[in-house]
């Protein structure tokens, strides 16, 4: 059924001496179709990693797992997941069970995934195996710590695996709940490979069919349970391994089995007990390691050579999952958290303002935005204004108006947009309030300046400017002296409102 074959799983250790930590070193087993295998070892001995290396949660280094015939190594990407949803069944030490379903929604699911529609009488009916019966309905919250490991369980045995695999299934419960899952597991064991990663040894002596110990990654010690079976071929009274004497509860003694019994007593003579206490038989049974068909059990070393796995079909079914089923789950995973969840989408709506504010910038041109506005506004006519800053002793001033004749073509030419130079002496309306300090009080005088001038120093004088431009000449003529100026009808008609004297040339 399953083998794996020199593994090597290794993690590096980040500090001052980095140093190379071998979870798995050349592990190589075999193991058979059924039974209860049990993987021991201390904290950090690799059997957790060595679990998880079997089950596709975990990829190897090197090595190689054979299921049923078929290598890892053949494996194609998503291939691990469906030999999890086809060959295995999973137990969790914190159970892993869904609180937001109840108990039969839980182990429903595990068959949903495999693309199958839930039967109710095969989910009462695993439940009744593992028994939970009657707690179909219940939510997790209402079971207690026993009863949610075994509805991890039938969550795991309801999709008929092969193997199930069992990560400390036992280490959140006491002693009396952990030999009851075990009772379970020993159970399933008849008809499953069942394998557990346990630290603890009486149980595993109990109920394993074979014991594996690991240490730094490799296999220091595997054992496997044999059967011992008594040398008396009375039903009643067995003497097993000459060294216990059985009588089963309600056998009545005869004359033949005392002489027996007495002359096994005489054999040997080392110190002995006889005990008739009912409390104390299922401790020396349990020490002696006695079945209660009267066989004794013993480990011997594993002979892996009697392990005939044989190959078969191998066929994988991939995970499939309604969208209903994945949004509660998800949404349910959202609750865990808010306030971090409010954090990270806050963050991550930051982030991306932020990035969309950069791309923005970084794409940017000014002198194509600003073309590109005007078509599309349709403005009649765009003015531009180019100033320069002259030092004049401690003061600046500024000079304006300082387009050349051919910086002005270039701006036609790049824009594909009509220009003629003209004066601009301000800019046109209302622009601000200026202040004056008085003996008795802060007065305020508001003024104007004036735009879209025409000066003969930037534009000569030109029968077509009128024309080309839309203009109609009102009054006067077009400056062609440097101290002449031509204005607008709008600045003619401010000037008067403000009784400014216009003089005429």
């Amino acid at each position: 059924m399953l083998e794996v074959k020199h593994l090597v799983k290794t993690y590096s250790v980040k500090g001052k001496d980095s140093t190379v930590v071998h979870a798995l070193n050349d592990v190589s087993l075999k193991f058979p179709d059924t039974g209860l295998i049990f993987i021991l070892g201390k904290s950090g001995s690799g059997k957790s990693t060595l679990l998880n290396v079997m089950g596709g949660l975990d990829i190897p280094d090197s090595g190689e797992i054979i299921i049923k015939g078929k290598s890892s190594k053949d494996f194609k990407a998503g291939d691990f997941d469906s030999y999890r949803n086809t060959y295995l069944g999973f137990i969790f030490q914190e159970y892993n069970i869904l609180d937001e379903f109840t108990v039969g929604k839980n182990i429903s699911l595990a068959i949903e995934l495999q693309g199958k529609k839930p039967d109710q009488k095969e989910i009462d009916s695993i439940l009744d195996e593992v028994d939970l019966s009657g707690l179909n309905n219940r939510k997790p919250n209402e079971l207690s710590g026993g009863q949610k490991q075994r509805v991890a369980i039938a969550r795991a045995l309801v999709k008929h695996p092969d193997i199930i695999f069992a990560d400390e299934p036992t280490g959140a419960l006491d002693s009396k709940t952990g030999k009851a899952v075990f009772d379970t597991l020993k159970k399933l064991s008849t008809n499953h490979l069942v394998v557990v990663v346990s630290h603890d040894r009486d149980f595993a002596e109990q109920f394993g069919d074979r014991v594996i110990e690991l240490k730094d990654g490799q296999v220091i010690s595997d054992i496997e349970k044999i059967k011992v079976e008594s040398n008396s071929s009375n039903k009643g009274l067995n003497i097993i391994d000459d060294k216990v004497i059985q009588i089963k509860k309600g056998y009545q003694v005869t004359d033949d089995d005392i002489k027996e019994i007495v002359s096994k007593i005489k054999s040997n003579t080392d110190e002995k007990y006889i005990v008739m206490d009912d409390t104390v038989v299922p401790q020396i049974r349990k020490i002696s390691n006695i079945n209660e068909e009267g066989e004794r059990e013993v480990f011997e070393k594993t002979d892996e050579t009697k392990i005939n796995n044989k190959p078969e079909k191998f066929q994988l079914i991939k995970s499939k999952l309604g969208f209903k089923n994945s949004f509660k789950i998800g949404a349910s995973a959202l609750k865990v958290k808010p306030f971090r969840l409010f954090l990270t989408v806050l963050l991550a709506f930051a982030s991306f303002s932020m990035f969309g504010v950069v791309a923005s910038l970084a794409s940017y041109n000014r002198y194509d935005a600003l073309t590109d506005s005007i078509v599309d506004s349709k403005t009649p006519t765009l003015a531009f204004n180019k100033s320069v800053f002259q030092k004049e002793g401690h003061s600046f001033s500024q000079l304006r108006n300082c387009f050349s004749d051919s910086e002005v073509a270039s701006l036609s030419s790049d824009s594909g947009l009509t220009f003629t130079g003209v004066s601009n002496a301000g800019n046109l309306g209302l622009r601000t309030t200026d202040y004056y300090l008085d003996t008795d009080q802060i007065k305020e005088i508001p003024y104007y300046q004036y735009a879209c001038n025409i000066s003969a120093n930037i534009c000569p004088s030109s029968t077509t400017l009128l024309t080309d431009n839309g203009f109609t000449m009102l009054s006067g003529k077009l400056p062609s002296k440097e101290n002449e100026i031509a204005i607008t009808d709008y600045q003619l008609d401010v000037l008067k409102r403000l009784d400014i004297l216009i003089l005429i040339l």
